[in-house]
């Protein structure tokens, strides 16, 4: 998640209650401070004033927050949620901090999803509650578009959040697995996916293909398709690149079930877990480039260079981010489960109206 100082901060698992900080300007990562409490999965995000707010988290079903302070790089206490929450999904809009849905233990079974949502203003005692969704979600997608409004998509839906209202209305379905990432024209694109397939009795999740499918929505003309992208894949990164580029990093490829171990046993967190597989199954110096809404994408060699990480003793685990855009338009790649960052150019505009 980078910081308004242009700073990248990421936060490690229970096992490490600090945070990383990565400095452009040096190409370098170096420690924060002690963590008021171990986090696994925490939620962050930047806050107006420059610091940064992580918001509870996994495992220990954590409902506190603390604060960054970036310029003593310490962590404080913040106002905690009114309940435990995991797994939910966290925006800045409008000078508040929105939590969206979630669940109240960090499980993969067994336990409700959350429709509750809550704001919160720095400098303000306790959360807000404020209009639930219309359904029960975990692990949403979220994005704020520009005219300020929220975007969140899960299990193949795409809901809205209008500031002027603050309420919801659904925008329909769209395929599951698929990426939300905000146009920098206005509006929105769904990017890839996975189509659905009847699974058999042992089988969690549907197996399913993945798919090239790109679907476009605008505030005033709703949802249409775009240009498929070269070749499917599923739950990529999308970084928008500044103009009117979209780069989309890693993703999985092929279809892919999970099957349960066992009765009632845990499943594969190696495929479960969004941030674990996106960088795993595909090679992320595999990078699309394109301008969804006039439907250009190419492929692009994406040299990179290692950056080497400041843990002398390497949490299991990163959960943020996969990759960020940094200010100088180079883009800092994190592979979790390799433990490893890079930092990639990418390549210029091939006409000054930087579309392909």
């Amino acid at each position: 998640m980078r910081l308004r100082d242009g700073r990248v901060l990421l936060v490690g698992n229970s096992d490490a209650p600090r945070g990383e900080l990565f400095d452009p300007a040096t190409e370098s990562w170096s420690l924060t401070g002690p963590m008021v409490e171990k986090r696994f999965e925490t939620v962050l995000v930047a806050l107006p004033d420059g610091g940064a707010l992580a918001i509870g988290a996994g495992c220990e079903s954590l409902a506190s927050c603390e604060r960054f302070d970036p310029e003593r790089q310490t962590w404080h206490p913040a106002p905690a949620l009114p309940a435990p929450r995991a797994r939910h999904a966290a925006v800045v809009t409008g000078g508040r901090v929105l939590v969206i849905g979630g669940m109240a233990e960090y499980t993969y079974h067994h336990t409700p999803k959350l429709r509750s949502v809550f704001a919160w203003s720095p400098g303000d005692a306790t959360w807000t509650p404020m209009a639930d969704l219309s359904r029960d979600v975990s692990d949403p997608q979220a994005i704020v578009l520009s005219d300020g409004s929220v975007l969140i998509g899960y299990d193949g839906a795409i809901d809205r959040w209008e500031p002027t209202t603050e309420t919801w209305s659904s925008l329909g379905e769209v395929q599951s697995y698929a990426t939300l990432v905000a146009l920098p024209q206005g509006g929105a694109a769904v990017v890839g996916g996975v189509e659905w397939k009847a699974g058999n009795s042992n089988v969690v999740s549907y197996d399913g293909d993945a798919t090239a499918e790109v679907r476009l929505w605008d505030p005033d003309g709703g949802w249409r398709h775009g240009e498929n992208l070269p070749g499917p894949r599923r739950d990529p990164v999308a970084i928008p690149l500044g103009d009117r580029r979209i780069a989309l990093i890693g993703g999985l490829l092929t279809k892919h079930s999970w099957e349960d171990t066992s009765d009632g046993g845990e499943l594969d967190w190696e495929y479960r877990s969004f941030h674990a597989y996106v960088l795993r199954h595909v090679d992320p110096l595999e990078v699309l480039i394109g301008d969804p809404v006039r439907g250009t994408w190419a492929r692009v060699e994406a040299p990179a260079i290692p950056v080497p990480m400041a843990w002398t003793d390497p949490p299991k685990f990163f959960t943020q981010a996969s990759a960020v855009l940094l200010e100088d338009g180079r883009v800092l790649v994190m592979r979790p489960s390799r433990y490893e960052t890079l930092l990639w150019t990418p390549p210029a505009p091939l006409d000054s109206r930087a579309a392909f």
